[in-house]
């Protein structure tokens, strides 16, 4: 069946996640082939279908048994951490305890009837344990995002993340009439549960047992998603682009990856959206990339565009002062037309006697970006006339130390508001990209010194690699700066391009006649190569000769050239080019 192609996140490089996988067996997934979504769908199926089966419930082995070790709290391994209230609860056996057991695709949707026949109902890639009261609150909705207007359904603190209440989106779940926001640490888990889903079953049969599988599909139309009275050969649930979103903001972590492998002890299949998180982009956009690619040529921070290496930050951390002015962000912001994807990131700042103020990305523990060149995000110019007081600063370990920059001493390119800026790693002053902790956006300034009142829209914030340089060349300029003729010799000049810079020029060959020649860079510009000189005897005549620039890389590139000497009078002569006409 065809399938819908989401593409609006995933746009414009190939690459890998940089995670810690799991460890699938040796050549689990060699016949996989992620030359396109469609090659992928099809290759990859045959890999994960066709699983053993548990049953439901049952005096043998069966779904309460693996999911109470696949969701152990990794703390306490005599209870359960469960998928949406994070709440530990001892493990109880067989039901009961207050937890029961989610089905994050939901079994109206498409095989209600549970039965030996039916593999989705009791598929463990997709059931977690959940605090019975969310479950229930939960019901059958549909995976969307919603806002601040939505019931609050909080998380419990533990494992060092959830609680907290009052704030959207906060650590909460939020629940509205027909859907559900999953809280930030969940997300992911459930939306690759979804995309094993409509992955794994294809519709068919079973290649061992010979029963009927039903085709299920995710979509953004909620209109298909609608429950049916029996197993059905087809169902559909969502919404697609929000399991997307999720995927991304919540990036797969060890306790998730212990869980894939857990599950597959038993039925003898993985999730390979755990394994390899960067396929969700070649299934449903096409953006594909060979197993075991070069690292991403980006590192997405706050990003929709640059999404297959995401780089998670664990919260923004609001700044405030001694009066309580406070710069508010809010990361799914709506009021203007994106730059990528769907949101903006906001930013609110007040001039109300306040004279420091920004907000900073906070990472859970150091990350290596020293692969890395720029950092590079987009801001709306139009909104804050202060903006370019704005002072970017990355930090390392050593917090408070390294230098931040100003957005006035860079030139933006404009994509109407938004100025897309680009800034080298090398211009922030004793960061250490190797141990990168923080970002912040500090102090827009209006006169007086106090912050510019208003929002600053920021999208699509990343560190980038520097694209390869154009191939070194090798070329001669005809027209020397004015002044240059003021004695008797001529100044060649030779333009390299391309390479790394800084250039040397030299002469490889030439004749017949000997010359004292001096060959240097340009004093008006490095990468322009003068020769000039004396012949070593008054005789006119033309001097062939090869020329050569070295670049910072080692590459060279030559040309060549005849220089023809006029004699004058004395031992004075000019060189001039072949190719000026004499």
């Amino acid at each position: 069946m065809r399938r819908q192609l989401w593409i609006s996140l995933f746009v414009g490089f190939l690459g890998i996640f940089p995670l810690t996988r799991a460890a699938p067996p040796a050549g689990y997934y060699n016949s996989v082939e992620a030359s396109s979504g469609t090659t992928l769908r099809a290759t990859l199926h045959e890999v994960i279908d066709d699983h053993q089966r548990f049953p439901y419930t049952s005096t043998a082995i069966d779904t309460w048994d693996i999911l109470e070790q696949a969701d152990e709290n990794p703390t306490d391994p005599a209870a359960i951490l469960d998928v949406y209230k994070n709440t530990s609860f001892p493990k109880f056996g067989g039901g009961g305890g207050g937890y029961n057991r989610e089905h994050t695709w939901p079994s109206s949707y498409g095989f209600p009837n549970d039965n030996s026949r039916n593999y989705p109902y009791s598929d463990c890639h997709h059931l977690f344990l959940s605090d019975q009261g969310y479950n229930s609150s939960r019901s059958n909705n549909i995976y969307s995002q919603c806002n601040a207007a939505c019931a609050e359904k909080p998380t419990a603190f533990n494992g060092g993340v959830g609680g907290g209440t009052g704030v959207y989106p906060g650590q909460s779940n939020w629940r509205s009439t027909d859907g559900w926001e999953t809280w930030i640490e969940s997300r992911g888990d459930v939306a690759r549960a979804l995309f094993y889903l409509d992955t794994r079953y294809e519709g068919g049969v079973h290649g061992t047992t010979g029963f009927s599988e039903p085709d299920l599909i995710l979509t953004d139309d909620a209109n298909l998603i609608t429950t049916t009275g029996g197993n059905a050969g087809t169902a559909y649930m969502g919404l697609l682009s929000v399991l997307i979103q999720w995927h991304l903001q919540d990036p797969v972590d060890a306790a998730e990856q212990a869980r894939n492998d857990l599950i597959y002890s038993y039925q003898q299949n993985r999730n390979p959206f755990i394994d390899h998180p960067e396929w969700v982009g070649c299934l449903y956009a096409d953006v594909c990339s060979s197993i075991g690619g070069p690292l991403s040529s980006e590192l997405g921070i706050y990003s929709e565009s640059h999404t297959q290496s995401m780089l998670s930050y664990a919260r923004i951390i609001n700044s405030a002062d001694s009066a309580g002015n406070v710069t508010n962000t809010n990361e799914q912001n709506l009021a203007i037309p994106p730059f990528d994807g769907i949101y903006v990131l906001s930013a609110d700042y007040t001039d109300s006697g306040k004279t420091s103020g920004g907000f900073i990305f906070e990472f859970v523990a150091g990350r290596d970006v020293s692969d890395y060149q720029t950092l590079k995000f987009a801001l709306d110019s139009s909104q804050m006339p202060g903006y370019a007081t704005l002072e970017v600063k990355p930090e390392d370990g050593d917090i408070g130390a390294e230098s931040g920059v100003l957005l006035s001493n860079y030139t933006p390119t404009m994509s109407g508001n938004w100025a897309i800026y680009e800034i080298p790693l090398t211009d922030f002053a004793d960061f250490n990209p190797s141990n990168f902790t923080l970002l912040g956006f500090w102090n827009p300034q209006a006169s007086g010194g106090q912050l510019t009142f208003g929002t600053l829209y920021f999208d699509d914030i990343h560190f980038a690699i520097a694209p390869p340089p154009d191939p070194l060349s090798l070329s001669i300029n005809y027209s020397p700066p004015a002044g240059t003729m003021s004695q008797a010799y001529y100044w060649d000049g030779l333009v390299a391009a391309g390479g790394q810079p800084p250039y040397t020029f030299s002469v490889l060959s030439g004749g017949p006649l000997t010359w004292s020649l001096t060959l240097q860079n340009a004093p008006w510009d490095n990468s322009i190569g003068t020769i000039w000189g004396y012949p070593d005897s008054p005789t006119a005549g033309t001097q062939s000769l090869t020329l050569q620039v070295t670049d910072a890389n080692t590459n060279t590139a030559t040309v060549n050239t005849q220089i023809k000497i006029n004699f004058s009078s004395g031992n004075l002569c000019c060189m001039c080019h072949t190719n000026t006409g004499f």
